[in-house]
């Protein structure tokens, strides 16, 4: 028994070193090993990039080169044929005279020109023996045209495809890249770096770069390059761009306006996933012998890690789990929101996300499936009602791993958005243009700022879509699952069209793609896809690995979740269990999935930490671009692997996801400068549920007088105009809402439609208008033009007057618009324009203006509840209630924040969607037959 128990607790010991500690403690073996590694690498790449000699003329090395060059397929532009330094270099292979040379040149007669560098002998007699050539541009869709250069500094113009102006300059510095931006890595990583620079630029050093992306098509563009100085020429306009060591800046400000510059990025792998994509990338070796060790590894492992389990037992199982959710801090969410909140709206907190379902056969764990809110101020911002804007819970996938876990965050799209952010690195445009990496830097997102996690596969593996506010850096995939970020705020979970529906839909703003859905219609593969990733022989049994999605759940709520070991049935099991009926699969790399926590504020208001920050977990400091706000982070559990945290918070290499507070009432408070403020208060009408559709406050003024203020959501009313108290009772959907009585003496309301005659044009007007593709009402306030009938699909208007107009007419109420889509209604007992106006002003209103009102209630705001059939007014100010019932309705409408795209699109089998998804563009690869004949079963 001894013996047993002392080898038992030797395997433990063992298993925890095997598989919880896996970051090498000896950096200098993985040195040597990558060290080997490269030798190989170059010693592949000196002897199979040796050529023969070439029929070329001599004392003509421009000429030399393009003959050359046309023999290995390049048709070159020799005016733009820059020599750079020629040097001598000891290179593994051969030795001699070696030139460095930069040109313009076309892969074939039908294809678009980009930008190569290359490495030439040059023979005593000026041949060209022979070339190594790099693609710096690679851009499919745009034609690299107009080169400039001075010494090493390089500037490349790109026009679109159809050769129109110039969309872009690209900016070269073949000095070597910024030394800033791996200052801060280790000397392991800077080796990586310096391979991985030589493999994608032929330079260990890099080459540093810019981008400049013109926002109108530019037709005449000229570049002067002088001593660390570039002047820019295009149009009637000149920028000034300075430059030093592999960094360029602009050198004046103002340049926004014109175009977008970017500086290069940097993407850090962790050491394996390094290897794998060094190694794939070599010719003699190839991404398919790659995959397919990667897959057998994950094997492997998977074998040893349950053989391990099976002897340490269940408890040791059980305790590994219990160790994994040392988790950010949750609670239950009752009591948490604030007195004005009724239980109408509190139900929408994680108490009404339906529990995830257990597994049989595992004993629950405490809290196992349970949501709780994330109440942790110090790295999570909550909503103003005090409750919680994200829940989480945790489970175990599959009974057969008991040590696998699945973290899942999930949140109400209607409180919370979620927006994707194109990689700095990749993917790429069609104009070669990566995005930004990083997450909007302006007030209202980051003082919102939720959470960040990761996106799908990377480019390479697939060129799923992707598009950032209205920027498309991959083109949409036909049959790809897809998440949308949409007009009027909605998101939307879909399966993209077959290929004979290309377009992007104009209600669509971001949209990110991955695979085929792993549910859909609460159907686990409905499209019998067999490659999930990290299976290049795309056998049905997947290995186990660390799996990440998001999904749309029955009860309308989104989940993210992260597990660990499992395939892409179990992990869609599970999801299935938590309510989704659409699932999009992301990433599958460990160091490149994950979730975090991130809080911004100003240094002042950011809440204090009571102790240390855990480094292992989290972090805070300057936000970058944002010296003025400072950020807190945290991950979703301390042992997740996510690699360079904080990532989402800074400048990222690849695309991911960003969550942030809705932009809901009660909005913004009201200054205080006319008197005292009331809170708002949200709760006063039955039924009321999340969002608010209103908003009621009193300002007390300084003169002892009082005004009602009334702000209102058109994003999730219902506006109609009435007639009569009969077409408000008659209306089932007229349950509660409110009553805006506009006629008799007040002015004049009218609905229109496109096409309507006899508009009177030159009057002011509070303006309604419907707006199908946001699927919302639009408000205004200005003069009416038939433009505006163009612009949506419904138009309904009420007469007002400006504050010349008032003269000696008695102004008790005024409306209000603001920056943001809110109108606010001001109403007083007395007449008192002045006031009126300030209070507005006060709320953020940027146009005010007043309707006059009689003694009968007209040109009041009434709101209304139908009791058993009756409908009963509650006036905001008056006695009584309306007389004349010509006005406008404004009820909750029945608008889904989360919508299906594509409900059109059909189920059809992987001999369809396969070969239009494996089609590509921008990152080719050599197996895409095979995959084809896997994916389809036709061998």
């Amino acid at each position: 028994m001894v013996m047993k128990k002392d080898i038992t607790q030797k395997i433990k010991v063992m298993g925890k070193s095997l598989f919880f500690e896996l970051h090498p403690s000896n950096h200098f073996v993985v040195a040597g090993r990558i060290i080997f590694l490269f030798l190989c690498f170059v010693v592949f790449s000196g002897l199979f990039s040796r050529v023969s000699y070439s029929n070329q003329p001599e004392g003509n090395i421009k000429g030399a080169l393009s003959i050359f060059l046309r023999e290995k397929g390049f048709l070159v532009e020799e005016g733009s044929i820059h020599w750079l330094k020629t040097h001598h270099e000891s290179f593994i292979g051969s030795a001699g005279s070696r030139s460095k040379v930069v040109f313009l040149a076309k892969e074939g007669p039908n294809s678009l020109r980009d930008f190569y560098f290359a490495k030439v002998k040059v023979t005593p007699d000026g041949k060209i023996a022979s070339a190594k050539i790099w693609n710096i541009s690679s851009t499919p869709f745009a034609c690299e045209q107009g080169l400039w250069a001075n010494g090493k500094i390089v500037a490349v113009g790109a026009k679109d495809a159809d050769e129109g102006g110039f969309i872009s300059l690209t900016l070269f510095d073949f000095r070597g890249e910024d030394s800033k931006i791996m200052m801060q890595q280790n000397f392991l990583e800077k080796i990586k770096n310096s391979i991985t620079n030589y493999q994608k630029t032929g330079e260990f050093h890099g080459i540093g770069s810019a981008y400049i992306d013109f926002k109108v098509p530019v037709h005449n563009l000229d570049v002067k390059i002088a001593k660390n100085s570039i002047s820019i020429f295009f149009d009637d306009k000149v920028a000034s761009i300075g430059y030093s060591s592999g960094s360029f800046y602009p050198k004046v400000k103002g340049h926004e306006d014109y175009f977008d510059f970017q500086e290069s990025e940097k993407a850090i792998s962790g050491n394996v996933a390094w290897i794998v994509d060094t190694v794939r990338a070599i010719d003699i070796i190839g991404k398919e012998k790659v995959g397919w060790a990667e897959a057998k590894w994950y094997r492997i492992e998977d074998f040893f890690k349950r053989t391990f389990y099976k002897t340490a037992g269940k408890n040791f199982a059980v305790q590994s789990v219990l160790d994994s959710i040392d988790r950010t801090a949750g609670g239950d969410v009752r009591g948490t929101s604030s007195k004005t909140m009724s239980n109408r709206i509190e139900k929408l907190s994680g108490e009404s996300i339906p529990p995830v379902k257990l597994l049989e056969g595992l004993e629950p764990l405490e809290n196992e499936g349970k949501w709780e809110g994330v109440i942790d101020d110090a790295f999570n911002l909550r909503d103003w009602t005090g409750l919680p804007s994200l829940y989480r819970t945790f489970v175990r996938p599959d009974p057969e791993r008991p040590y696998a876990i699945a973290n899942l965050v999930a949140w109400n799209p209607a409180m919370v958005e979620l927006h994707v952010v194109a990689g700095a690195v990749e993917p790429r445009s069609e104009t070669g243009r990566a995005g930004t990496g990083m997450i909007p830097r302006d007030d209202e997102t980051m003082l919102n700022l939720l959470a960040g996690f990761n996106g799908g596969f990377q480019a390479l593996h697939g060129e799923f879509g992707l598009m950032q506010d209205g920027k498309v850096y991959l083109p949409p995939k036909p049959w790809a699952a897809t998440v949308a970020f949409l007009k009027g705020g909605r998101i939307g979970f879909g399966t993209w069209p077959g290929p004979e529906s290309g377009e992007i839909p104009e209600e669509i703003i971001s949209y990110r793609q991955n695979l085929t859905p792993l549910i859909m219609d609460s159907k686990i593969n409905p499209y019998k896809r067999r490659w999930w990733g990290s299976s290049p022989d795309l056998n049905p049994d997947s290995p186990t690995i660390v799996r990440s999605g998001v999904c749309w759940t029955n009860s309308n709520h989104v989940i993210y979740a992260l597990s660990s070991s499992v395939n892409e049935i179990t992990f869609a099991q599970m999801m299935k269990r938590a309510g989704c009926h659409y699932l999009i699969q992301l990433d599958v790399n460990a160091g490149h999935s994950g979730f975090e926590f991130i809080r911004v504020a100003p240094p002042s208001v950011m809440p204090p930490l009571d102790r240390k920050l855990d480094s292992d977990w989290e972090a805070e400091g300057r936000v970058k671009n944002r010296e003025d706000l400072v950020f807190r982070a945290k991950k979703l559990f301390k042992k997740m692997a996510l690699m360079r945290f904080p990532r989402y918070i800074g400048t990222d290499p690849r695309d991911f996801f960003y969550l942030r507070l809705a932009k809901n009432l009660p909005g913004s408070p009201i200054n205080p400068s006319a008197g005292e403020v009331e809170k708002w208060k949200v709760d006063f009408l039955p039924d009321s549920n999340y969002p608010p559709k209103f908003a009621v406050s009193t300002v007390h003024s300084n003169s002892g007088e009082w005004v009602k203020i009334v702000r209102s959501d058109p994003r999730w009313l219902s506006v109609m105009q009435v007639k009569d108290l009969k077409g408000i009772e008659d209306n089932e959907e007229a349950k509660a809402g409110a009553f805006l009585s506009v006629f008799s003496n007040s002015g004049k309301i009218d609905t229109f439609e496109i096409g309507t005659p006899g508009i009177v044009e030159g009057k002011k007007y509070l303006i309604f208008g419907f707006d199908k593709l946001s699927q919302e009402w639009v408000v205004d306030i200005n003069e009416f033009h038939r433009d505006f009938l163009k612009k949506f699909d419904e138009v309904i208007t009420v007469e007002v007057l400006g504050k010349e107009e008032i003269g000696g007419k008695k102004i008790t109420s005024a409306v209000g618009i603001g920056p943001d889509r809110f109108f606010s209604w001001a109403e007083t007992a007395n007449s008192n324009p002045e006031l009126l106006e300030q209070v507005l002003l006060n709320a953020g209103a940027r146009e005010v203006a007043f309707l006059p009102s009689d003694t009968n209630g007209d040109g009041k705001w009434n709101f209304f509840e139908k009791v058993d059939g009756r409908i009963e007014f509650s006036p905001l100010v008056s006695e009584k209630g309306p007389s004349v019932f010509n006005g406008l309705l404004f009820i909750p409408s029945h608008r889904s924040v989360v919508v299906r795209l594509f409900p059109e699109t059909e189920v059809v089998p992987p001999r369809v969607w396969n070969p239009p998804q494996i089609k590509r563009i921008r990152y080719p690869r050599l197996q895409d037959t095979e995959m084809l004949k896997d994916e389809t079963g036709e061998k």
